[in-house]
């Protein structure tokens, strides 16, 4: 054979090496595509097409947080399904292929504490379905609190203690164990994982306890003197963040002197222009908490040199000018905020329910025909409207408003 001809050993190899990194650079181009999509079609609540496409892209280094993806597009499906009424036939598979889907992304990647998570939310759901099913035995009734849990709600919490095991500064599993614990009527272990859960993250705003309604005074009293203890000791935020997010707390707790007091603080640290208009206006909302209203008009007009909080400051001054019968100061102070945050429905209806009760009614009619552009599909514009228009007399625009509205709603009703 030729010298032209012959293929040499380290040519040989070299093609090999190509061929094989080729082949997993296209393996993980085509997974993370294939995540990417699917994460979209999941958070959208796509949960039927995002399979097909999550499980295609399962491949190379992808398929650890695919498969975990899956079960999640799994227990929405499951959750969708049993709110429609699905019978059992149809929902047990999908707790199973959830499950199996997040024990092999373990197996995979056992350090991660996002796949152990995601298996306590099975059980968790198993938990409560054989909650639903069978009751609680009334002969545990006694034995202790953790007598009344099951076999896969005491698995549920020893899978998300191993999350946090493995990632102990995700305050989200700190959450979901937290959550998990009151669900099961486990009230002190409950509140010990809220602590946790503050230590990590001390802003109460960034958690999922805010979605509770209402959220229970021990576990925000509990969060609040965890988050507070951990003032100077929370690496990953940054003093004056700390102190707003106390002073936030402070006054969703009705305490407003001591939010003073934090936000105070936080004005005295370092911060950038936006920590200082922050802490002016949550400033303003202790010192109107505490009816010092001069004091809070001041803070409010501080908070307003920045873009962010400018509408915030006028708002609230809006409100304070009504509480002390200066409804023209507080719709001049409206009208300001409408001209930054023109898309804004709420701000267009506060100005017509005041411009409506000093018999401004022409400027109430104009904010209203401004709301109903915004929101055209929102029938409360359309309402005021038409109310506004009869009170003055415009009964034919009051006819047409009413038609508008009646074809909205789906209603039919006689002319007044």
């Amino acid at each position: 054979m030729s010298a032209r001809g012959r293929v040499t050993l380290p040519l040989l190899v070299a093609i090999a090496l190509l061929l094989l990194y080729g082949a997993r650079a296209a393996s993980g181009w085509i997974g993370g595509m294939a995540y990417g999509s699917g994460r979209r079609m999941v958070t959208a609540g796509r949960f039927e097409r995002s399979l097909p496409l999550l499980e295609r892209g399962a491949i190379g280094s992808e398929r650890a947080p695919m498969l975990w993806l899956a079960g999640e597009a799994r227990l929405g499906l499951f959750q969708s399904r049993q709110a429609d009424g699905a019978p059992d036939e149809e929902l047990d598979p999908l707790l199973l292929q959830a499950y199996t889907n997040d024990t092999e992304a373990i197996s995979l990647s056992p350090a991660s504490g996002w796949y152990w998570a995601a298996l306590a939310d099975v059980y968790q759901r198993i938990e409560r379905r054989e909650r639903y099913r069978h009751g609680l035995p009334l002969e545990l009734v006694g034995e202790g609190r953790w007598a009344m849990v099951g076999p896969p709600g005491r698995i549920a919490v020893g899978m998300l203690r191993k999350a946090i095991e493995r990632e102990p500064t995700q305050y989200t599993f700190h959450d979901q164990l937290a959550f998990a614990l009151l669900d099961y009527g486990l009230r002190d272990e409950a509140l010990e994982a809220v602590r946790g859960s503050a230590r990590v993250h001390p802003d109460f705003g960034m958690h999922a306890y805010v979605n509770l309604r209402p959220v229970p005074d021990d576990v925000r009293d509990t969060f609040a003197e965890a988050s507070r203890a951990a003032l100077g000791d929370a690496p990953l935020l940054h003093r004056v963040i700390h102190l707003l997010a106390l002073g936030r707390l402070e006054l969703r707790r009705g305490n407003p002197r001591q939010a003073e007091q934090d936000v105070r603080a936080a004005l005295e640290s370092p911060g950038t222009r936006l920590n200082q208009a922050e802490a002016h206006f949550r400033l303003g909302q202790a010192l109107e908490g505490q009816l010092r209203f001069e004091e809070a008009v001041e803070a409010y007009r501080e908070s307003e040199k920045h873009p962010v909080f400018e509408p915030y400051g006028l708002a609230a001054r809006a409100r304070i000018a009504e509480g002390a019968d200066e409804p023209g100061e507080a719709l001049e102070l409206l009208r300001r905020v409408r001209g930054l945050r023109p898309r804004e429905l709420g701000y267009a209806l506060e100005y017509a329910r005041i411009a409506s009760e000093i018999d401004e009614m022409k400027w109430a009619e104009e904010a209203l025909r401004w709301a109903i552009t915004v929101r055209p599909s929102d029938p409360q514009p359309l309402r005021l409207l038409e109310e506004n228009l009869l009170e003055q007399g415009e009964l034919a625009e009051a006819e047409s408003v009413r038609r508008r509205l009646d074809h909205l709603t789906g209603e039919t009703r006689e002319p007044e």
